[in-house]
């Protein structure tokens, strides 16, 4: 079993070195997509569309008034928006039974860039140990290698993603043995020489950002660990929205 860190989704575009449909993703956008879907699988969302972007969002969401949107554009919660990206707001919002459309900038993104794996999770510090023990049995069952994917930061690397990659690397090694990447190998280094998880996330570019848009709970909210054992999962949970129509299109004509 080969285990895999992309810092960027580009990372593991088909064909580049470490990419196979056959992997398991765990897909992290710790500060703060990755955090929000897990917790609005918490909250009793009957189930989550991943949009493309605000725009696409916007407009499904008029066929289904009992949609709820949540995302960011610009780190703040887009006009129109039930609630932004803010895990502490959702940890609050009225969830329960309901659809909940979600869009972010980078987030969604990673999810949607390896849709096409054999599985796809969505990881972060708060449900890190259910996450590995998940995607470990799923690797392990079907003998296939495991693949950390990074969101990144608008294109670009980002510490507190490669953080939570090292967190999420060492989680897994301790149920069993693989052959590390490079990349899965500084990711863990990362992760080893910083024991204080709120340091290193209130002092990366997304920290400071969340800081300055006046959401500064967020980030000690990212950084807690294992205090969830929800897995959202593509295809499970979550859903992307075009194959959420398609099949509502497929239903409408499909005769009686």
């Amino acid at each position: 079993m080969r285990l895999h860190v992309a810092f960027l989704p580009s990372l593991m575009a088909p064909g580049r070195a470490g990419w196979g449909q056959g992997q398991i993703c765990l897909v992290v956008d710790v500060i703060r997509a990755s955090t929000s879907l897990v917790t609005i699988v918490e909250r009793g969302a009957s189930r989550i569309l991943i949009a493309g972007d605000v725009s696409a969002a916007r407009q499904a969401a008029v066929s289904g008034s009992d949609v709820i949107l949540a995302g960011e554009e610009e780190g703040l919660a887009p006009a129109g928006f039930d609630y932004g990206n803010s895990p502490v707001e959702l940890a609050r919002a009225p969830l329960r039974g309901r659809p909940v459309m979600f869009v972010t900038t980078n987030g969604t993104a990673a999810i949607r860039a390896v849709k096409d794996a054999d599985t796809v999770l969505v990881a972060a510090m708060r449900n890190g140990a259910a996450v590995c023990r998940e995607a470990w049995r799923e690797a392990t069952a079907r003998g296939a290698d495991l693949a950390v994917v990074c969101a990144g930061r608008e294109g670009g690397f980002s510490v507190d993603d490669a953080y939570c990659a090292g967190y999420l690397v060492d989680s897994l090694l301790r149920s069993g043995s693989a052959e590390m990447t490079d990349g899965a190998s500084a990711a863990l280094r990362l992760y080893q020489s910083e024991p204080d998880t709120l340091a290193i996330f209130s002092q990366s570019a997304a920290g400071r950002n969340v800081v300055r848009l006046g959401l500064p709970d967020d980030v000690a909210y990212c950084a807690q660990r294992n205090v969830s054992d929800v897995v959202p999962a593509l295809g499970r949970e979550l859903s992307l929205l075009e194959s959420s129509l398609q099949v509502k299109a497929a239903a409408r004509e499909r005769p009686p």
